[in-house]
């Protein structure tokens, strides 16, 4: 890539071509936008991002438009903003309904965003969003804590908050898992789009970690990379949801 090497970047997928956005280079905020296009094998530079340059936000890409939302910026925020590469601009979107965050997780899942997760100035947060782009609308869905005192269904709550974690597709169902909160974390929890409830499932197997990466793949997801202290990890793992776990394997 040819602009500045980064940490705590954003990256979504528009249109058939790959963008990273915002940043921190040790010493500056970013938010100039590069475009990959793997078919040329070749970077261009693009618009830069609309908000305020910052890092440790989320980004996702939906309908050929991207987005680009939270982070920091020396004060937590929640704005986001539409990416449009036919016409290459960024425009304010509506307004998030959630609280300000940084190093949250976003999935998609049926033309659907979702966001989740992330801290606010030391506070783990437990709201729960999802975007429409084809209404242009947020939609708050049930927190991820222990919030309801007339339902049973969080009762076991109590480790799906959390910062810097990862989440991925499989079938129908998405996955968290890793993160921090504060200290480094393996559990791992399936969320169910049709009722709206998080299941736990088995414990990701290799060391607890913050700051990994995740990606899934038809019917499989990949978690990566990520730190554990002082230790930067380069392993690669496959999460099979529907198998038992089984020591020896």
């Amino acid at each position: 890539m040819p602009g500045t090497p980064r940490n705590s970047a954003v990256g979504f997928s528009a249109a058939g071509k790959g963008y990273i956005t915002t940043g921190y280079d040790g010493i500056n905020m970013l938010g100039d936008t590069w475009e990959f296009d793997p078919i040329a094998n070749t970077w261009a530079k693009k618009a830069d991002f609309a908000g305020t340059p910052r890092y440790d936000a989320v980004g996702f890409g939906i309908l050929d438009k991207g987005y680009v939302g939270t982070g920091f910026d020396g004060t937590y925020l929640k704005d986001f903003y539409q990416y449009d590469p036919s016409s290459d601009t960024w425009t304010l979107n509506i307004g998030y309904g959630g609280n300000k965050r940084k190093q949250a997780v976003a999935f998609v899942y049926q033309n659907k965003a979702y966001v989740a997760t992330g801290v606010n100035n030391g506070t783990y947060q437990s709201d729960f969003w999802s975007f429409d782009p084809t209404a242009s609308k947020w939609t708050a869905l049930r927190n991820t804590a222990n919030t309801n005192s007339t339902e049973t269904y969080d009762d076991q709550y109590g480790t799906i908050n959390r910062a810097n974690a990862v989440a991925f597709i499989v079938g129908d169902k998405a996955y968290l898992t890793t993160g921090e909160n504060p200290s480094l974390l393996n559990t791992t929890w399936e969320y169910d789009f049709s009722q709206d409830l998080w299941t736990t499932k088995q414990a990701y197997e290799r060391p607890s970690r913050t700051g990994a990466v995740a990606f899934s793949v038809t019917n499989g997801g990949y978690v990566m990379t990520g730190s554990a202290s002082t230790l930067y990890l380069d392993d690669v793992d496959q999460f099979f949801p529907e198998a038992l776990y089984n020591a020896n394997d």
